[in-house]
């Protein structure tokens, strides 16, 4: 019987808590879309470089955990790996856990010797890397860190059969910890301009002409719907 030991959203607020603790004050802002935006954007969280203006994003997902088989599997949904699917290369991942029960997720938070070292716990998997019809991916938890991650999918083609088949290539994951040391030097993420994604999140909004510096909501929309951008202290 397999079973969802740990919510999505707790995975989510932990895991962006120490990967934020990870950057000095001020470095990076953490956005936070609420459910509309998500629907249209297809992340639950966008980390963006307060200076290098460089953004990443983040979907969360909590699997099914069979003890049986020591697997974990996940099935993301058509219409949000379609959006995330549209990011460049290195820019969108999938984030899941190798938690398999509460009492592993409080020895992770407990015995740490830095915020980042409770990253290792989670895998990112670059979306782009993925075929457009994945049915669901699968993975087992390693032994320790140092071994390498073992994650596979499964296409429609496939048929009923209930395991995956068709492996993640390693350089298409990764653990959180790497992510983020990438993500320090500029090696994943991208920086968007006016004449791309910025035009498109633009063209979303509707600018009052009478207060410049104010963009009202189009589509019967309030200004909620919109999501936060939180500058967090670290």
């Amino acid at each position: 019987m397999s079973k969802r030991t740990i919510s999505e959203k707790s995975l989510e607020i932990l895991f962006n808590r120490f990967l934020l603790q990870s950057f000095q004050l001020g470095a990076v802002q953490l956005f936070a879309p609420t459910s509309v935006e998500e629907f249209r954007s297809g992340y639950d969280s966008k980390i963006v470089g307060f200076s290098s203006l460089r953004e990443l994003y983040l979907q969360f997902k909590a699997p099914l955990y069979s003890e049986a088989r020591d697997r974990f599997t996940v099935t993301p949904t058509d219409h949000q790996h379609a959006l995330l699917k549209a990011y460049p290369p290195q820019t969108a991942y999938y984030v899941v856990p190798t938690l398999r029960s509460l009492a592993e997720l409080n020895s992770a938070q407990r015995d740490l010797a830095s915020a980042s070292e409770f990253l290792k716990h989670f895998i990112c998997i670059e979306v782009s890397t993925l075929p457009s019809d994945v049915s669901f991916f699968q993975y087992t938890k390693p032994a320790t860190h140092r071994e390498s991650l073992q994650i596979a999918f499964k296409i429609s083609q496939d048929g009923a059969v209930r395991i995956a088949q068709h492996p993640i290539a390693s350089d298409g994951c990764q653990r959180g910890n790497m992510l983020l040391a990438k993500f320090k030097t500029g090696d994943v993420g991208w920086i968007p301009s006016l004449t791309n994604e910025g035009q498109k999140r633009a063209s979303t909004l509707e600018h009052d002409t009478h207060r410049p510096d104010i963009f009202t909501v189009a589509d019967g929309l309030v200004a909620t719907d919109f999501g936060v951008l939180l500058r967090v202290p670290m």
